[in-house]
């Protein structure tokens, strides 16, 4: 996990550290911030994201080999960018625990499939390397759990916890379009376990959040009716995604 997103991961860390030590001064900015209950604000962030893959037992047969298409060597996915931004809102219930939803996400990611093919019937043939790209745009609406620390001074940490819904906003355009086969053979929603870790951070007329969210997909992403021979040896693609977000309230 850490070499797979260590980017991300190393990004957070700095951010702590330059808004952990300039937070750390002797005014205690907005003292009252807790009183109100319900508070809104909006994000931006980045991350890394692809699918986990778990195979068949038909990769390993002899299904694959006599396959008309070529045997399937390898179906895997490289880790992609990640685009997020939306609004949030955060509704205080007592000194240790908050509720937060959003009405109104977008993400925009670039997944990749890559799988590898070899023609058995011809001894001369070489490997083929194919790339299928998975591009999309998504409606998101998280629910989290968010349990705090006590404030000190001008800082707080905290984690959360809860899901991710996700829609596909093109999902009818993508389906008609012959950029990309694959998208026609995913679902066009997906439901997500996401959690993470954040820092409040306390300035004199807003509050800043860095926050590293880790989004795990529950769902198989395929369809049971595909025209991608390389799926028949796919038994489910899940999303992965880790993000860097930074919250502004």
């Amino acid at each position: 996990m850490f070499n797979l997103h260590r980017k991300e991961i190393t990004c957070f860390l700095f951010v702590l550290a330059a808004l952990g030590a300039e937070a750390q001064v002797k005014t205690r900015h907005q003292p009252n911030y807790d009183a109100k209950p319900l508070r809104f604000g909006y994000y931006i962030g980045f991350g890394a994201t692809h699918f986990d893959v778990k195979h068949r037992s038909s990769f390993l047969s002899a299904a694959n080999t006599a396959d008309p298409n070529g045997t399937v060597l390898s179906i895997t996915s490289p880790n992609t960018t990640a685009i997020r931004a939306g609004a949030m809102i955060n509704y205080f219930v007592n000194d240790y625990f908050d509720i937060r939803f959003s009405p109104l996400n977008i993400s925009v990611q670039k997944r990749e499939v890559i799988y590898v093919t070899e023609d058995p019937g011809n001894p001369a043939s070489r490997k083929t390397v194919n790339t299928e790209p998975v591009d999309k745009a998504w409606l998101e609406i998280p629910f989290h759990v968010k349990y705090k620390s006590e404030r000190r001074q001008n800082t707080r940490m905290y984690v959360f916890g809860g899901t991710r819904w996700a829609f596909e906003t093109n999902a009818i355009g993508k389906r008609n379009s012959a950029r990309s086969v694959i998208n026609a053979s995913l679902r066009t929603n997906d439901l997500m376990l996401e959690y993470g870790v954040g820092l409040e951070v306390f300035r004199a007329y807003f509050k800043v959040t860095p926050e590293l969210h880790f989004s795990h997909g529950l769902f198989d992403m395929t369809r049971k009716n595909n025209n991608l021979h390389f799926l028949e040896h796919v038994k489910s693609l899940k999303t992965h995604t880790v993000s860097l977000v930074i919250l502004f309230q």
